[in-house]
């Protein structure tokens, strides 16, 4: 201070980085790939869910009550690693079935033919309107993998996995093995 030094920092705001990332790239001191990433993770916060979410008809949904058999079916169509499990209507969800979770309890009863949805993992809910960023933080905090979207009406809107919401900065990610569709 005594030399006219300021210890206050200015502050920038989300603007002002963008257009410094823009004029960086314009000017070759950043490069244009490394300027898309970085826009794209101001966008990840001003995105909501309903713009990134699987829709509701294109969920695949387990049954309370389903099989080994039921299930396998399912997930040599669909190979994700969650399911969301209703009863009797896919307005009530009961919670998040893991693959991970029916691999497990087969190797506790080998022989089990009964009902794979005895071990549900809690279901994780957000309004379509919250902001990808506010939810990606809470899924985090949470440990939670996959989030049901709910309408202004209660209603399931969609789903949305960590997977997606990583897609959303980085492109679209394939599975192990597979080139991303």
């Amino acid at each position: 201070r005594a030399l006219g030094i300021s210890s206050v920092t200015p502050q920038m705001g989300e603007e002002e980085i963008r257009t410094m990332i823009a004029a960086g790239a314009q000017t070759g001191t950043m490069e244009a790939g490394e300027a898309a990433l970085l826009e794209k993770v101001f966008r990840f916060g001003d995105r909501q869910m309903r713009e990134i979410m699987t829709p509701r008809p294109e969920i695949v949904w387990i049954e309370q009550g389903d099989s080994l058999k039921e299930f396998l079916e399912i997930y040599t169509e669909h190979t994700h690693t969650r399911f969301p499990v209703y009863d009797g209507t896919i307005e009530n969800v009961l919670g998040v079935l893991s693959v991970k979770d029916v691999l497990a309890n087969l190797e506790d009863k080998p022989e089990n033919d009964g009902s794979v949805t005895g071990q549900l993992q809690p279901a994780f809910f957000v309004p379509e309107t919250k902001s990808v960023s506010e939810t990606f933080a809470v899924m985090q905090e949470g440990g939670h993998g996959v989030v049901l979207t709910v309408d202004e009406f209660g209603g399931i809107a969609g789903l949305t996995t960590m997977k997606q919401m990583m897609a959303v900065i980085v492109g679209q990610i394939g599975d192990e093995g597979s080139a991303p569709e």
